[in-house]
């Protein structure tokens, strides 16, 4: 199982405070195999700390290496965890791009 949120309080607006879909949206997270944490902003990342036990270590992980480049991320697959680049060849990222309408360059 893949669950993907921007922050943890993503579930929060599934439904009604209190609601059966609050409550599955929010339990998604604890169920999850797998867990991709993009870079985040220290109060997230302190959030996502205490959410998913977290060490110091795989924090700043989250709080400066995958906030320094696209495609980094703190991979958590079952009880490992893994610092994870991914790279795109040059036609995924002309076929991913999704910028085109604001980038001035292009």
């Amino acid at each position: 199982q893949l669950v993907t949120y921007h922050k943890p309080s993503d579930p929060l607006s599934a439904g009604d405070q209190g609601s059966q879909a609050a409550q599955i949206a929010k339990d998604l997270l604890n169920l999850s195999d797998v867990r991709i944490l993009m870079g985040q902003d220290e109060s997230v990342a302190d959030e996502l700390g205490r959410l998913m036990g977290l060490s110091e270590m795989q924090q700043s992980v989250i709080t400066n290496w995958a906030m320094q480049e696209k495609g980094r991320a703190l991979w958590m697959v079952g009880d490992q965890r893994y610092k994870v680049q991914t790279l795109l060849t040059p036609l995924e990222k002309r076929l991913t791009y999704t910028n085109d309408a604001i980038d001035p360059a292009r």
